[in-house]
């Protein structure tokens, strides 16, 4: 049988083996749905809403790249209200 172990202190989720011993850490992810980000790496993506989050994938829906799998998640930021008001602001500028 196969359980979770949460570590507080870690921030990190660890699987058991069939004799029931903790084994390698599972990433945690810290985004959740219908939160704003934005990727660090791909800034003309511009900003994105989580669409789900599942251990160490999260499904991002961007402004101009559409839907994209994230995996890991070390490049994704939250953003403020303030970007997020700004953001809108721009978009409706210019139509």
């Amino acid at each position: 049988m196969r359980r979770n172990f949460f570590c507080p202190v870690r921030n990190i989720l660890l699987h058991s083996t069939p004799n029931n011993q903790p084994s390698d850490p599972i990433m945690m992810t810290f985004f959740s749905p219908g939160q704003y980000v934005r990727h660090t790496r791909e800034p003309g993506w511009g900003l994105g809403q989580v669409q789900s989050a599942v251990v160490d994938r999260i499904t991002v829906n961007f402004e101009h790249a559409g839907k994209q799998l994230i995996i890991g998640g070390l490049e994704l930021v939250r953003v403020t209200e303030k970007e997020i008001v700004e953001s809108r602001e721009r978009s409706t500028k210019g139509k």
